[in-house]
């Protein structure tokens, strides 16, 4: 008995798609101004850095009050 299809691993339909983490991000500002930024992306100089250091800061400060720790 021969079947046109032939029978699959089932996990291999669960693996993950690959995601475009920058076309996300790029999405997210240009459609809803929604900025994500890693602290040290190397395409920042220094000063801007420590800008987005301060900024999240004041609107993510933990619990006990303490600033990010980089």
């Amino acid at each position: 008995m021969t079947s046109k299809n032939p029978l699959k691993c089932n996990l291999g339909r669960m693996q993950p798609k690959q995601i475009d983490a920058e076309k996300i991000k790029r999405e997210a500002f240009n459609n809803d101004g929604i900025l994500v930024v890693k602290v040290d992306d190397e395409r920042l100089s220094w000063p801007e850095k420590e800008l987005i250091k301060q900024i999240g800061d004041k609107i993510y400060k933990n619990k006990n009050g303490e600033k990010h720790a980089k």
